[in-house]
């Protein structure tokens, strides 16, 4: 499909608040109008050029098109697209280091205020003021999930650059990377654990600690690698179109 069609297509939906999923169905049924609409216009005189500009103006103002494609769209996924948009912020990512720290520092400070949130009503319940010892603890685990929710998308976007869509094929284009990848986000979350087990003061012994290192290693390496696998194609698709500059259109 000519970039300057996609372009067409993407002025509509990019602004739309639906999930990714969504937005590659519409692209996808805007692509089929619009490319029915352009064949007619380059049978006329073989002009590229002109018969884009036809076609732009058969299609529609994208504002237009836009408002018919928005009132589709149901207030639980408008609901989940700005949750979403606050958590991860620019998609695509202009830097993937400032895009992780973003995503991590949010992470972090979402569960620090649902975690301590908790505790204060469990203390106006009349609960005893004892779960304050705890706080330690859950402190921890807010600082864990920034830590890997940090880890965890540079080694998805490093995977996701390992990889490209050949038609509907995945492609390894980086095997290395993405084997460096999976191994990063298995240690990381491995590592987190067995910190948590030692602010915890759980002891285990040395020897089982390293069987629970190993263990949670090999089975996030296994869990990143499906999730991975279930995201790619989408994101991957979703990339293809959201890369393309629009200008100030």
């Amino acid at each position: 499909m000519h970039i300057e069609l996609k372009k067409i297509v993407e002025r509509v939906v990019r602004p739309l608040p639906c999930d990714k999923t969504t937005k590659l169905r519409m692209r996808d049924e805007l692509s089929s109008q619009l490319l029915l609409i352009y064949d007619e216009e380059f049978a006329k005189d073989d002009d590229e050029t002109a018969a884009i500009e036809r076609t732009a103006n058969r299609f529609g103002e994208p504002a237009a098109l836009r408002q018919e494609l928005d009132a589709t769209i149901s207030s639980r996924m408008r609901f989940g697209t700005q949750l979403n948009h606050w958590i991860l912020g620019e998609v695509p990512p202009k830097s993937p280091i400032s895009f992780a720290a973003r995503f991590a520092i949010r992470l972090a400070s979402l569960h620090f205020v649902m975690t301590f949130g908790l505790l204060a009503v469990l203390i106006l319940l009349g609960k005893d003021s004892s779960v304050l010892g705890v706080w330690p603890t859950f402190l921890a685990i807010s600082v864990l999930f920034g830590f890997n929710g940090f880890l965890f998308t540079i080694c998805g976007l490093a995977a996701m650059h390992a990889m490209k869509l050949d038609g509907e094929q995945l492609q390894f284009v980086h095997p290395v990377r993405l084997v460096l990848a999976t191994a990063g986000a298995g240690l990381s979350l491995a590592a987190s654990y067995v910190a948590l087990m030692s602010v915890s003061h759980f002891d285990v012994g040395q020897p089982s600690m390293l069987a629970i290192f190993a263990t949670v290693c090999g089975i996030a390496m296994v869990l990143f690698l499906l999730v991975i696998g279930l995201i790619a194609k989408v994101e991957l698709r979703d990339r293809e179109w959201s890369s393309l500059d629009l200008g100030e259109n």
